[in-house]
């Protein structure tokens, strides 16, 4: 009976590839693929600007948090923009990868330069942990970004291993611990000062810190009138969330509501893990409702240049709307 079931699991889960497979298999660049909530495989491709126009913006505020640390002009970053490629497209994407702060500024996000303060800045350094907020007055948001993996990091590769070290305190322990409370302070006190109320709060990051700012969310609401965490766009993300790390009380509050969206290039490094944890355990539909988002720019087989959040960013944020790229292939479409 233990064998037949084990059987008809992997029939299913075959059958359920070979259809994802098959759907997939064929993504452009001007498509992109989405896996809704509760579903184990993709669903029909739509055009790229009607998904880019989502997450552009938090894609520049991860690729910021990221870029304090990593060279935005490394080997692969400056393939990208050395391939062939429609001139239009190829000055967007290097406009965006020589400022991207400077793009965020432009879209009326402001850093906020005094979070974390100094001493927990200091604080976190042991742990690699690096975060940063940015506000944003038209619409009101309030986006907490976390930076992804430095290869040479040996607190970064820890925190990525959590699930095989018995006993954490890593980037995600921090953060449940120091900076969840400190934000909570320095939110309040914007609240305070406020005459609009609470302005939505976003968490965002790339890879580990795609990992980080789902934690974020879970574990935000300390208590039941705390704020909470509207939507998280994870890209690249890290299946490893933290999720069990959190008191069941606070991230049952967290969660109740959230969105997130994870959003990543066809044929990333960490792709394959997570498509086969979706045939498993299918995307939840609420509570959080998660998405699955899969851009394919450049047709990169290479998975760990795919994962290159500089890449990434900046294809979003060439295709941005009203931008000339976004214009020129809409023009292409019809």
């Amino acid at each position: 009976m233990y064998g037949y079931s084990v059987c008809r699991l992997a029939t299913t889960l075959a059958a359920a590839f070979i259809i994802s497979g098959c759907s997939s298999w064929f993504q452009t660049t001007g498509q992109v693929l989405v896996r809704e909530p509760g579903h184990r495989v993709y669903g029909d491709p739509v055009g790229v600007q009607e998904e880019a126009k989502n997450h552009w913006q938090f894609a520049l505020l991860s690729l910021a948090a990221y870029s304090k640390v990593e060279s935005e002009s490394d080997e692969n970053t400056q393939r990208t923009i050395n391939a062939p490629q429609p001139t239009v497209l190829a000055n967007e994407i290097a406009s965006c990868l020589n400022s991207p702060t400077q793009k965020l500024e432009e879209a009326g996000w402001t850093y906020w330069p005094d979070f974390p303060d100094l001493q927990l800045k200091q604080d976190l350094v042991r742990s690699n942990l690096r975060v940063e907020v940015w506000q944003r007055k038209d619409p009101p948001a309030v986006a907490v970004a976390f930076g992804g993996t430095v290869f040479t990091s040996r607190a970064d590769w820890t925190a990525n291993l959590r699930w095989f070290i018995p006993h954490h305190d890593d980037e995600y322990t921090q953060l449940v611990k120091r900076v969840v409370p400190a934000f909570l302070v320095k939110y309040n006190q914007l609240e305070e000062s406020s005459t609009t109320g609470r302005p939505p709060i976003y968490s965002t990051g790339h890879s580990l810190g795609g990992g980080l700012a789902q934690e974020f969310a879970y574990a935000l609401p300390r208590k039941a009138d705390d704020p909470k965490v509207v939507k998280v766009f994870a890209f690249d993300p890290s299946p490893v969330t933290g999720y069990y790390s959190i008191d069941p009380e606070i991230r049952e509050r967290g969660k109740e509501g959230l969105q997130i969206d994870r959003v990543f290039e066809r044929g990333e490094v960490l792709a394959s893990i997570r498509s086969v944890l979706a045939l498993i355990y299918p995307p939840s539909v609420s509570n959080p409702t998660v998405r699955a988002v899969r851009y394919n720019f450049d047709g990169v087989t290479n998975p760990v240049s795919a994962h290159s959040m500089p890449k990434l960013a900046c294809a979003l944020y060439a295709r941005r709307p009203g931008s000339p790229t976004a214009s020129e292939e809409a023009l292409k479409q019809r």
